[in-house]
């Protein structure tokens, strides 16, 4: 089977939600935020805002995506799930 990522591939998707890296502005939209991340990017620059903790090389990549959908949006998923018995757990 093909890999899906090559090595540093989710480290480098990663980093182009965060920071742009691409310089393409893709996901700029959704307003990410990373609440982790490693402590040195993919060129071996420190990482901005990188919240280290106790691991030596920062912390795992924990993103928020904060406009990924419109509340409109959020309210008719929530809806649909009720309509098929869905519950809060």
């Amino acid at each position: 089977s093909e890999a899906v990522l090559e090595p540093g591939g989710l480290n480098a998707l990663f980093e182009r939600i965060v920071d742009n890296s691409d310089g393409k502005g893709e996901y700029l939209k959704y307003n990410p935020k990373a609440l982790s991340r490693p402590m040195f990017k993919a060129d071996g620059s420190p990482s901005p805002g990188a919240s280290f903790g106790d691991a030596a090389d920062g912390g795992p990549w924990i993103v928020v995506l904060e406009n990924f959908i419109a509340e409109e949006e959020a309210n008719a998923l929530i809806a649909a799930g009720h309509k098929r018995g869905y519950e809060r757990s």
